[in-house]
C-alpha cells in the first residue's frame, strides 16, 4: 500500500485513475474487513481512577466492550518518562495485569 498522506486529493485521483467517490467506496469496503481484526475492542483494557483508594492517586484496570461502552478516551502511553518530563509530576499507581 502506498502512503499518499502528503499528496493532494487531485494528485491521488489522477494517480489512482478513479473518482473520489470510487476511492471512498473502496475505503469503506476495507473498513468492514478490518473489523474482523479488531476483536481486542470487545475486550479493551481501560484504566480508571479508584475513588476509594487510600493511596491517591491510584488507577484500576477494567475490561470493556468498546463497541457497547463508548464513554472512554483512548490514549497511548509509554512506561518511561521522556527527558522533557518532570519525573515527580503525574504519577499513578497501576495494578499488574496478573491481578485482573
Amino acid at each position: 500500500m502506498h502512503d499518499d498522506s502528503n499528496s493532494s486529493l487531485r494528485n491521488i485521483v489522477k494517480n489512482k485513475g478513479k473518482s473520489v467517490a470510487s476511492l471512498l467506496l473502496e475505503i469503506r469496503g476495507n473498513q468492514l474487513r478490518q473489523r474482523k481484526c479488531l476483536k481486542f475492542i470487545r475486550n479493551l483494557e481501560c484504566l480508571r481512577i479508584d475513588e476509594n483508594s487510600s493511596e491517591e492517586p491510584r488507577l484500576i484496570r477494567d475490561k470493556i466492550n468498546a463497541f457497547r461502552t463508548q464513554d472512554y478516551v483512548a490514549l497511548s502511553y509509554t512506561w518511561d518518562i521522556s527527558d522533557q518530563e518532570n519525573p515527580e509530576n503525574g504519577k499513578y499507581q497501576v495494578p499488574d495485569r496478573d491481578n485482573l
